[in-house]
């Protein structure tokens, strides 16, 4: 980044206020290091059983220990982030959100009393499961539950015990004890989360535009002249567009890192090491080693170190409650072929040979072509968009087409109408947008299945 004098004399400040604003918590006694929590979680093959204070149900209107919401996975945060609903900045992005659940229990053996009431987060199948054992037992409020966590991809068993439930009385004590723990309700704890991670999102993107206008005082003397000789929508030097294109690919790819933990599909690696015993084999990714953990449905047996095998897993979550870790679970595994290895560069050369066939179709008008939306540069009125091919194309709004960018933007399949003018530019004539088939559908299915 730039050296900015006076960006830093603002910073020092600042820093210098916040100083005296704020004081270090330090620990005290031995009974500080211990911290403590509210929320309790589950590892593999962990359990625990506890008084149900909820009944799994979220159109019940008394029902204080239970708080079923939408959430997002934050790719950049590493975390689970609740769903602002029109506010919302990730479905903006038509990224779905999951559901999941704050349900609160009793432990009447706990030694500590602060430790009697705590909060465990259910994912969207744990939710169904107690559902139906909820229907089946004749409501689970007040009985004793086991839970027991199955697999690291969150699998739960919930089972209602034959341990003797509370007592109406010790029922009516108990909730109290709830509602006394938590004043702001659960939704309260869920506000505060979104609260906080909406702070964090914002600070991350106010880092973001103070390097973008850093970098931009330091070229603007340059550009000046350059921006006064074209008209903003109609920009399209080669050299400006090579220059634009390397920034757009940035982007992209600062874009990609915060989706949700990015899958392996059909990706050829060399296997470095198998551990049969640990039930994952280790390959290179992207620089580094990653281990691929074995799966019902791809075993790692008959493979072996030194094959180059073609694989495809998911990421999942190492522990709903603690998102600072995850592993890759294999969903496919097979041996790569020399034929595939044949057939992969024969693709590239066809690719290739694609690419410059569009370079020399000479084409200078598009009537109703249908594109998918990559970026959008509202402030300079230029779309990139690519084909079903796959190719990007960088595209100019021309005079009279106003398009609603509340609506489009990146993800959208849009139809244009387009022509080049003389410098080879394509400028948007006529636009409209594509209804997206696949969303609608989504949303009239229900949410998406739970990657914890």
């Amino acid at each position: 980044m730039p050296d900015n004098p006076e960006r830093n004399n603002k910073l020092a400040i600042t820093r210098g206020k916040k100083r005296s604003e704020f004081q270090v918590r330090t620990v005290k006694t031995k009974e500080d290091r211990k911290r403590p929590s509210v929320f309790m979680s589950l590892k593999e093959d962990e359990a625990f059983k506890g008084v149900a204070l909820f009944e799994p149900d979220p159109e019940l209107d008394d029902n204080p220990g239970y708080y079923e919401y939408f959430s997002h996975w934050d790719q950049q945060g590493n975390t689970y982030v609740p769903c602002a609903g029109d506010k919302c900045p990730f479905c903006a992005a038509n990224d779905n959100p999951s559901t999941q659940a704050l349900t609160v229990w009793y432990f009447p053996n706990a030694g500590d009393k602060k430790d009697q009431i705590k909060v465990f987060t259910m994912n969207y199948s744990t939710t169904q499961e107690a559902s139906d054992e909820s229907e089946d037992e004749g409501g689970i409020l007040g009985k004793v539950v086991r839970i027991k966590r199955l697999s690291k991809k969150g699998d739960y068993r919930f089972k209602v015990t034959a341990d003797k439930p509370l007592t109406k009385v010790e029922l009516k004590k108990v909730m109290g004890m709830l509602e006394e723990k938590f004043q702001d309700g659960l939704d309260g704890l869920v506000n505060s989360q979104l609260k906080r991670q909406m702070e964090r999102i914002s600070a991350m993107e106010a880092l973001e535009d103070d390097d973008e206008d850093d970098q931009d005082d330091d070229t603007q003397d340059d550009d000046e002249e350059e921006e006064e000789e074209a008209p903003k929508a109609r920009r399209g030097r080669k050299q400006q567009d090579e220059e634009e294109e390397d920034d757009d690919d940035d982007d992209e790819d600062e874009g990609e890192s915060s989706d949700e933990p990015v899958a392996i599909e059909d990706e050829e690696l060399e296997i470095l090491s198998v551990r049969k015993k640990d039930g994952y084999l280790v390959v290179e990714l992207g620089g580094e080693e990653v281990q691929l953990y074995a799966s019902d449905d791809a075993g790692i047996d008959d493979f072996k170190k030194g094959q180059t095998v073609t694989v495809s897993a998911d990421w999942e979550l190492e522990d709903e409650d603690d998102e600072d870790t995850g592993y890759y679970l294999l969903t496919s595994i097979e041996e790569a072929t020399e034929e595939d290895e044949a057939e992969e560069e024969e693709d590239e050369d066809s690719d290739d040979d694609s690419e410059d066939e569009g370079e020399s179709t000479g084409e200078t008008e598009i009537k109703g072509r249908v594109y998918e939306v990559v970026k959008v540069q509202e402030k300079d009125e230029i779309l990139e968009v690519k084909d079903e091919d796959g190719e990007k194309v960088k595209m100019w709004v021309g005079e009279g087409v106003e398009p609603d960018y509340e609506e489009v933007k990146r993800g959208v399949k849009i139809k244009v109408d387009a022509e080049q003018d003389e410098e080879e530019d394509w400028i948007i004539v006529a636009l409209e947008l594509v209804p997206d088939r696949k969303a609608t559908a989504r949303k009239t299915t229900g949410a998406r299945r739970s990657k914890r």
